[in-house]
């Protein structure tokens, strides 16, 4: 071999090593640009990959068939169950386009910000595609506080407490097939009415800058916008905003138009604000739960 070729030959040898670092650099890079929270524990996935139901406590049972009624007859939205009742509550299921309401109580077990409601939207029930071990170690490393059974419950009290429950259930436990069978319903029954699809955003409340660096904590590595959006996954989000306690707000509906949708409202008594590009229903006739619609 002559001084050209050896030369040659060592330039190539170089050119290799260089690409070999290079993407060693990248997937380096690649795997770190993961969240990393102050515990210095690598999290690789959301904590939470879906809000399967939505709780709304009632205070007696007149209120919880009045409420049933609303959200079935005149919102359209399909009946998973029917009102039961379990010990002194009453429980029933009703599908919204991608997550389940669930009308129950009354509870005397629990302590809210003040009992003067009828209705409050109340318990966050979420699904993780982690397991339930994974998640507690995880969680408790980040300083949470959790209550550890077949799933994992929030008790940290700086963010999820007054009128707000939080639920973690590991993997997706959801019937697909029972889901599209009621989602079809739902909109099939909303051709001509209100024009539901689904729920767009849950807005909920925090009460102090503590609160919201407890909520940043908990879903690393997803993030939360300046604008206060956390997107869970392509049609759930929920949107968190300053208030004077530690709660569930309200909800957004996603209307197919929203033009539509003011019509039926003013013919059915159901009209309340208009904000910009929202429709906010008439809280005297939803027993004070806020529920806002949107395209």
């Amino acid at each position: 071999m002559n001084k050209q070729d050896d030369m040659n030959e060592k330039v190539n040898r170089g050119f290799l090593i260089g690409i070999v670092i290079i993407g060693l650099i990248y997937g380096w890079q690649k795997t770190n640009a993961q969240s990393i929270h102050e515990t210095g524990v690598l999290c690789s996935s959301p904590v939470i990959s879906r809000i399967s139901v939505l709780s709304i406590h009632v205070r007696d049972t007149l209120v919880h068939d009045s409420v049933f009624h609303f959200l079935t007859d005149k919102l359209g939205l399909s009946v998973e169950y029917y009102p039961v009742k379990y010990a002194d509550r009453w429980y029933a299921g009703v599908y919204a386009g991608n997550m389940f309401l669930e009308p129950c109580g009354p509870f005397s077990n629990f302590h809210y910000a003040s009992n003067r409601f009828k209705a409050i939207f109340f318990g966050l029930n979420c699904e993780s595609e982690r397991s339930i071990s994974s998640l507690a170690e995880d969680l408790t490393s980040r300083n949470i506080s959790i209550k550890q059974t077949g799933t994992i419950q929030i008790i940290d009290t700086t963010f999820i407490s007054q009128n707000i429950y939080l639920n973690i259930a590991s993997g997706n436990e959801s019937n697909s097939k029972r889901e599209d069978s009621l989602r079809t319903e739902m909109l099939r029954r909303n051709e001509n009415a209100l024009g539901i699809e689904t729920i767009k955003e849950i807005r909920v409340g925090y009460s102090e800058g503590t609160a919201l660096i407890k909520w940043k904590q908990l879903i690393e590595p997803s993030v939360i916008t300046p604008e206060g959006m956390w997107k869970i996954n392509e049609d759930q989000s929920i949107r968190l905003v300053k208030s004077s306690i530690n709660e569930v707000k309200g909800i957004v509906f996603r209307v197919r138009s929203l033009k539509k949708a003011k019509s039926w409202l003013i013919d059915n008594n159901l009209i309340g604000d208009i904000r910009g590009d929202e429709i906010e229903l008439d809280k005297l006739k939803t027993f004070g739960l806020t529920i806002l619609l949107s395209e």
